[in-house]
Parts: C-alpha cells; structure tokens; sequence
C-alpha cells in the first residue's frame, strides 16, 4: 500500500484533491435524484416522496456549498500551521490561566 505525497499540511486524514472531485459527481447526482422523485410525484406518486425531494435538495445544496468552500477552508488552514500562533489584537497570546484550584 503507498501513501500519500507529502504536503506542507498533511496533518488532515484526507488527502487535499479529494473532497473537490467528490463534490463535483455528488452534486448532480443529488440533483438527478431530486428531479426523479419530483418526475415521479407529478404523474401522481405518492406524496412521502416529497420528503425525499426536500432531502435530495438539501444534500445538493450542501455538497455544492462545501465543494466551494473546501480549498478555501484548507488554504486558511496551511496558513494558520504555516504562520503558527500569532498574537491577537491586544498582543496577547490564547493562554489558559490556571486558577489555583484543585
């Protein structure tokens, strides 16, 4: 078994170019499926279907949103690993202050 190429910020469990693909085929897929259920409650389906069509709907939406989002999520992450723990705007680090109580 290989393992992936190293990258700069391989500490997540998938690989970088996978989510991207993987919301390219299951958007339309969602949406294919949306448009049978729909194709079906029109020539006089049962009504339950809708629930399906709401869900389908959902998921496309969800996968299509994330399919964006994702190498934009995973930049900001190199970036933050890359550029380590930078002080905030007062010019203090996130600390946990100990209370002194046991």
């Amino acid at each position: 078994m290989t393992s992936p190429p190293p990258s700069s910020c391989s500490n997540s469990a998938v690989p970088v170019p996978v989510p991207v693909p993987v919301a390219l085929v299951a958007t339309p897929t969602g949406l294919f499926a949306m448009s049978v259920c729909a194709t079906i409650i029109e020539r006089g389906g049962p009504g339950y279907l809708n629930v399906l069509v709401l869900t389908f709907a959902w998921n496309a939406i969800e996968f299509a949103v994330m399919g964006v989002l994702t190498p934009w999520l995973l930049l900001r992450q190199c970036w933050s690993e890359h550029h380590g723990n930078r002080p905030n705007a007062i010019g203090a680090t996130s600390v946990m202050v100990n209370s002194g109580r046991a």
